[in-house]
């Protein structure tokens, strides 16, 4: 029976994409640079648990070649063991007349691997979560005589994608008053998990990131089905800046899991900073004068709208839009519609009283507008509230009670 080895095949694979809304990745603690040793030694990303993948088993660097038998992968994470099982095609069988050329290796070491013979040909062997370089070989056999052929060293890096410890229900970030960020988040269960670590970074690299929590936070539900909610305060947050966040949870086998939070912009709140006047009488049908300052420490830019409230019945809104377009409005809360202030002055009536614009500056932190309003009677008559309401773009809003006017005839 004449032979004909073909030596220094490699493996081309399909790539495995497993993506269920909300899993981790895994991150290995060590990663192995997968670099090949064979020429089209292929990069699974994921190796996803108890799914069986098909292998097709090519020649040495003749991927157009692919030779009589192929492979199937499945990973065990319970566990941490691969079984690679090959199946000849139609017609041909593996070389059971010399076994020991039937291998897998896992990082250039043979593991102890336990065989399953017949047909085709079972192996299980050991294998940690992580990244791992593996390589296959075996020789396929003619059942009609004349010919076998060698398939060795195929070659492919594998990094199994198991569950992670924690099942994460909901998280948010919050900016700080002063400075800083809050990062709440909330686990469905924490099975095997020790606790968490908190990165951030400047880029929506995960990589790049550093851990913020001087110390592991531990959890509250270590092997529970029941989640917990947790709340961290990254006070080390640089006002100003943009970072992302990621939560990281630390499993019981070594087996980490990392959770994309989104990204937020350290920012600090508008301050409703004065009106005058504050105090007094006010006689309706009559045109008063009110001058009104907002400041935000981002920039006047930074204010989403600002409110000057006479009890409920007047509001009226300065609005900017993201693109920096400015309008006022009036609230009519007969019909909890807003209307536009229009015309030269800007102005807007509604069942209650009118509202115009009479000036406005915006410099640095400062945004000072001045109102002038009229009154109806008798249905503005009495003590009615002076507020402020200012909220930034980031969505922080604050409320200022400054004071109590007399509206009278």
């Amino acid at each position: 029976m004449k032979r004909y080895k073909w030596l220094n095949l490699v493996l081309a694979a399909i790539l495995v994409f497993v993506g269920v809304l909300g899993t981790a990745l895994p991150v290995a603690a060590e990663e192995i640079a997968c670099e090949p040793v064979c020429p089209a030694c292929v990069t699974f990303t994921d190796l996803p648990d108890g799914v069986p993948i098909p292998i097709p088993l090519y020649q040495a660097g003749r991927p157009d070649k692919p030779i009589l038998a192929t492979a199937e992968l499945t990973y065990s994470c319970s566990a941490q063991t691969l079984t690679v099982k090959v199946t000849p095609k139609p017609g041909w069988m593996l070389d059971l007349f010399d076994p020991s050329e039937v291998w897998v290796k896992v990082d250039g070491v043979k593991p102890p691997t336990t065989y399953s013979w017949g047909y085709t040909v079972t192996m299980v062997l050991p294998m940690t979560k992580g990244s791992h370089l593996v390589d296959i070989h075996v020789n396929v056999l003619s059942l009609f005589g004349g010919n076998w052929e060698t398939a060795a060293a195929y070659c492919l890096c594998l990094r199994p994608s198991c569950p992670t410890s924690v099942e994460l229900a909901g998280f948010k970030l919050t900016p700080l008053p002063d400075n800083g960020v809050l990062v709440g988040w909330e686990t469905g269960n924490e099975i095997d998990n020790l606790g968490f670590n908190i990165r951030r970074g400047t880029t929506n690299v995960v990589e790049d990131a550093i851990v913020v929590n001087a110390e592991m936070i531990e959890s509250q539900a270590f092997g529970s089905m029941v989640g917990m909610s947790y709340r961290y305060e990254d006070l080390t947050a640089i006002h100003g800046q943009k970072y992302w966040y990621w939560l990281e949870d630390i499993g019981a086998d070594g087996f980490n899991g990392i959770h994309p939070m989104g990204w937020i912009r350290v920012d600090l709140p508008p301050v409703n900073v004065s009106i005058e006047p504050t105090s007094g009488d006010f006689k309706t049908w009559t045109w008063h004068e009110f001058v009104v300052e907002f400041q935000d420490p981002d920039g006047w830019q930074d204010i989403k709208y600002a409110d000057l409230r006479i009890g409920e019945k007047i509001i009226v809104r300065y609005r900017r839009t993201p693109l920096g377009v400015t309008r006022f409005l009036l609230w009519n809360p007969d019909t909890s519609k807003w209307a536009s202030l229009a015309g030269d002055p800007l102005t807007r009536q509604n069942p209650y009283g009118y509202a115009r614009v009479a000036g406005i500056s915006q410099e640095g932190e400062t945004l000072r507008i001045t109102y002038q309003l009229k009154f109806k009677g008798p249905v503005m008559l009495g003590a009615r509230l002076i507020s402020l309401q200012a909220m930034d773009f980031p969505g922080m809003r604050v409320t200022s009670e400054m004071g109590s006017i007399n509206i009278v005839r």
